[in-house]
Parts: C-alpha cells; structure tokens; sequence
C-alpha cells in the first residue's frame, strides 16, 4: 500500500445529498447502494456520501478495480452508467478507514466528473472531518497508479 497526503475539498454536494439532482433524487450514494449491496459490498456500513480529497498535484490512473458495475440504472431518466471501486484507506487523525474510490466512469456521468486528481472516497462516516483537513489515502498500487509529483508522505 502506498500513502499519498490529500486535503479534504467540497464536492458538488450530490453523492450525499446536500444537493439535489433530477428527479427530486438526493443522495446518489443512497440510490445506489442497492447495486453494489446486490454485488457483494456490504454497504451497510458505508456512509451515504463520499469524501473528497484533493491528491493534486498527482493523479490517479484507474488499473484494475475491486469491483465495476456497468450499466447500472439507478437513476429513473438518464442513461445507465459504470461505477468502478478501488479498495483504500482513508488515514485522519490517527485512525485509519477501509472504504474505496469511488469511480463513476467520466464517459458514462451525467454531470461534471471532478477530474483524477480529486478522489472520492466511500467509507464510514468520519468524525469531524472538514473542508481543509489533511488527510493520507493508502492506495493499492496494483489498483490505481499515480501520475505527478512525488507521492512523499507529509
């Protein structure tokens, strides 16, 4: 595993609900929880919302994923997308998170995809962490491969 320093950055507020989007749906997490619990995942620990974390100046390049749904209809009028996961680690103020990256494939996304140098990270619900926060992601270097700077922990 292989530990990357990350500042903790607003997303667009939908995955978790702050926002909502077409069809009156907040939450895209909550709506689509169902596919990923039917895949495997247990999702029932998993926060409804992912965790954004800046890794800039590096980027992630997608390799090889702990799970890819293609297809997924979760959402009643748009068109079916493919989410990936990646196993990870979130560090935070000395304790450590298992979750995943959270990947929806950018040519399947109906909206802004944040770019590969955000992270969206899907684990359970982390106390007091905030926009500003540094944070440490523990990436499977047979998963995802880094582009960039150094990778120097912090």
């Amino acid at each position: 595993m292989q530990w990357i320093p990350g500042i903790i950055t607003p997303g667009q507020g939908v995955a978790s609900g702050k926002n909502e989007i077409d069809g009156g749906i907040r939450g895209t997490i909550r709506a689509q929880k169902r596919f990923f619990r039917q895949a495997g995942i247990d999702t029932d620990s998993l926060y409804d919302g992912t965790i954004n974390v800046d890794i800039s100046p590096l980027e992630y390049q997608p390799i090889k994923s702990s799970l890819t749904l293609r297809n997924v209809q979760w959402h009643p009028t748009w068109a079916p997308e493919t989410f990936s996961l990646f196993a990870c680690r979130l560090e935070f103020r000395g304790w450590t998170y298992d979750g995943f990256l959270y990947y929806p494939h950018p040519e399947t996304k109906p909206v802004r995809f944040p770019g590969h140098h955000i992270a969206e990270i899907w684990t359970k619900y982390v106390d007091g962490v905030a926009y500003g926060h540094q944070v440490r992601l523990g990436i499977l270097t047979d998963l995802l491969i880094l582009h960039g700077a150094s990778s120097n922990s912090f």
